[in-house]
C-alpha cells in the first residue's frame, strides 16, 4: 500500500511538471514603444521615447515559475540581450505569475549574471505577496545600485526609466509647454502665437477640478506647466488614477471631437498652468480664422492618432 502510494505521488508529480512545463511562461514581450507609463508626455519627449524604445524590454511573466518553466525565461532573455545589443533595462512583471520556487530563484540568479555580463538591469516589478517574500529571503542582491531591482508596479519602473531616459536630452529639449507642443504640430511658432492668444491661459492650484465625470463638454486643455490627473470615479466612492498628462499634454480631445459626456475627472495633480479652449472659442475660432482652425484640428488628430497608434500596438502585442 505504501509502495503503491510513492508510486502514486510521483508520477502525479511527474506528469504536473510535464504537463505545465508546456505552459508558456512568457505572456508577451514590448518594449518602451509599445508599452508606457501612465504619463501622457509632449511631443518633443514622446518622439524621444519612441525613437529610443528598443533600449527597454517589458517581459509579462504568467502561471507558476518552477524547474520545468524557468529555463525558458533564461533563454528568452538571453535572445532579446544578444539580438538588440543595446537594452539597458529589462523590467519582469509578475502581476500574472502565482508562485515560484528555489529553480526560479536560482533562475534569476542567473538572469542577475546574465544581464551584468551585457551592462543591463533587470526590474521585478508586481510580485504578490508569497512571491516577493521568497525572492527576498534569499540570497539575492536587491537594490537602486544593483543589476536586480524592483518595483512595486510595472508602471512605476516604466516612468521611473522614462524619466531616467529623458535626462539624456539637452535642458531646453526637455521642458516640454504649450508652446513647444504646438510649434512641433504647426511647424510655424507665429500660428502658435496666435493659436495661444486665442486660448485662455489660466492657472490652478493643485486639486482644482478642471473636468467632471458625466458632464457634457467639449473644452480643451493644453498644459503648459505643471501636471493634470485623469481620475476615474468609482462606485465605492473612491477613485482609480487612469492618466497622468504632463507639460505639453492635450486634455479633454476625445469628448471635444466625439460629443461624448466626460467619462473621467481631471483635476490638477499639482500647481499647473493651462490654456483653455471652450466649446464656444473653439466654434469661434473655425468660423473667423480658417488658417488657425486648421492647426488647433491638426493638433487635436494627431494627440488622437497617437493615442490610437499606441493602443493598436498594445492589442497586437497582447495577442
Amino acid at each position: 500500500m505504501v509502495t503503491a502510494i510513492v508510486v502514486g505521488v510521483v508520477a502525479a508529480s511527474v506528469i504536473f511538471a510535464v504537463l505545465y512545463a508546456r505552459l508558456p511562461v512568457i505572456r508577451s514581450t514590448s518594449d518602451l514603444r509599445t508599452r508606457r507609463s501612465r504619463v501622457d508626455r509632449g511631443p518633443a519627449q514622446t518622439a524621444f521615447l519612441d525613437a529610443h524604445g528598443d533600449e527597454v524590454a517589458i517581459v509579462s511573466l504568467q502561471g507558476f515559475l518552477f524547474f520545468g518553466t524557468a529555463m525558458y525565461l533564461t533563454a528568452h532573455i538571453r535572445g532579446l540581450l544578444e539580438k538588440s545589443g543595446k537594452i539597458h533595462t529589462v523590467i519582469l512583471d509578475f502581476r500574472r505569475v502565482s508562485r515560484v520556487d528555489a529553480s526560479a530563484i536560482a533562475t534569476i540568479r542567473r538572469i542577475e549574471l546574465l544581464a551584468g555580463s551585457y551592462g543591463t538591469r533587470v526590474v521585478l516589478s508586481e510580485m504578490n505577496h508569497e512571491t516577493n517574500r521568497d525572492i527576498r529571503r534569499s540570497y539575492l542582491s536587491l537594490g537602486p545600485n544593483h543589476i536586480l531591482q524592483t518595483a512595486r508596479t510595472t508602471d512605476e519602473a516604466l516612468e521611473a526609466v522614462e524619466v531616467e531616459m529623458l535626462s539624456r536630452l539637452e535642458d531646453e529639449e526637455r521642458q516640454e509647454s504649450a508652446a513647444s507642443a504646438l510649434d512641433r504640430i504647426t511647424g510655424n511658432p507665429a500660428v502658435t502665437r496666435r493659436i495661444l492668444m486665442k486660448m485662455s491661459r489660466e492657472q490652478v492650484a493643485k486639486g482644482t477640478r478642471l473636468i467632471t465625470q458625466g458632464h457634457q463638454s467639449g473644452d480643451i486643455y493644453l498644459i503648459d506647466e505643471g501636471r493634470l490627473s485623469v481620475l476615474l470615479n468609482l462606485p465605492d466612492g473612491g477613485s482609480l488614477r487612469l492618466r497622468t498628462m504632463a507639460e505639453g499634454s492635450l486634455v479633454g480631445e476625445v469628448a471635444s471631437y466625439a460629443g461624448l459626456k466626460r467619462t473621467a475627472d481631471v483635476v490638477a495633480e499639482t500647481d499647473a498652468v493651462v490654456y483653455h479652449a471652450s466649446t464656444e472659442r473653439i466654434a469661434a475660432i473655425t468660423g473667423e480664422d480658417p488658417v488657425l482652425a486648421a492647426a488647433l484640428h491638426r493638433m487635436v488628430a494627431a494627440t488622437l492618432a497617437d493615442k490610437l497608434d499606441r493602443t493598436n500596438k498594445l492589442l497586437g502585442d497582447a495577442e
